[in-house]
């Protein structure tokens, strides 16, 4: 038996990014071995030493996926190596869907607001009555880093154990994956999740706005589409990245069909059965 350290996948899942998406990519592939931390205080960040206890308590975590998560975390233990994984967006198209997404949902004080109105309170500019600045809504590197410490996420990227993603490139970046991880990533379709009808769209007064206040936010996403970009150029050649783009498109064909879905369907009942009767049995055991 080898006692060399497991391999664990951290998605450091930030809202309005993707995430759900990616979620189920991630059981497609783990099932039974991801762990998903989504409560109502899945905004309380476990420390590194937290989180490195929790994965030595469970080795049977192959993946693990939350809000919660920053990259502040210990990369490699004689128990686990961690990689770690964040898809980023255009900030201007985040605070987009995350306004309409708000609006959708009657989030307090935002239902009466335009766009630029809501755009002012969310970054600080103003305080707008009724408007509560929500958690989720903090700048995406400092999601990452609490320090908003670019440098260290670019160190992080180029040790490989920071995966950043700009999330238009969702369908490449799982190709990618891949291609650096078949032996956890053998299936790379999915299907998009949670999106959010639009209400509004921005104008120019937001765009500027969002420049002036969450520079480091576009600066990260800029270096995000780089990041693939030099990934995919090392791992495939052009003609090799197409034909995995195809086969992609028609499994992602499949998977949203009715058939697609009966299976997704399928399995989750399954995993969650195994999962109550696993918990049965260990019940069992402690109370014998």
């Amino acid at each position: 038996m080898s006692n060399s350290p497991r391999t664990v996948f951290v998605h450091i899942h930030i809202p309005k990014c993707g995430g759900t998406s990616f979620n189920e990519v991630l059981w497609r592939n783990f099932r039974l071995g991801l762990q998903m931390e989504y409560g109502r205080f899945n905004m309380l960040r476990p420390t590194a030493d937290e989180v490195e206890w929790v994965l030595w308590r469970n080795r049977w975590v192959r993946a693990v996926a939350g809000h919660c998560f920053d990259s502040r975390l210990h990369y490699r233990t004689s128990d686990h190596a961690i990689v770690a994984i964040t898809f980023v967006r255009d900030p201007v198209e985040r605070l987009t869907s995350s306004y309409n997404f708000m609006r959708r949902t009657g989030y307090p004080g935002v239902s009466q607001m335009t766009i630029w109105q809501a755009a002012q309170g969310l970054v600080g500019v103003t305080e707008l009555p009724g408007l509560r600045n929500p958690w989720f809504l903090r700048g995406q590197v400092e999601h990452l880093d609490p320090n908003r410490d670019l440098g260290r996420i670019e160190r992080l990227v180029e040790r490989g154990s920071l995966y950043v993603f700009p999330v238009e490139r969702f369908a490449d970046a799982c190709l990618l994956l891949g291609h650096r991880f078949p032996d956890h990533f053998r299936n790379t379709s999915f299907r998009v999740k949670n999106v959010t009808p639009r209400v509004q769209e921005p104008d120019s007064r937001v765009v500027e706005l969002l420049r002036q206040h969450q520079r480091d936010g576009f600066q990260l996403h800029d270096r995000a589409c780089q990041w693939l970009e030099n990934g995919l150029a090392e791992a495939m050649t052009r003609t090799d990245l197409e034909r995995a783009r195809a086969s992609q498109r028609r499994r992602n064909t499949y998977l949203a069909s009715p058939l697609g879905e009966a299976g997704y369907i399928a399995g989750r009942v399954r995993d969650l059965t195994r999962q109550y009767l696993e918990r049965r049995r260990w019940v069992g055991i402690v109370r014998s």
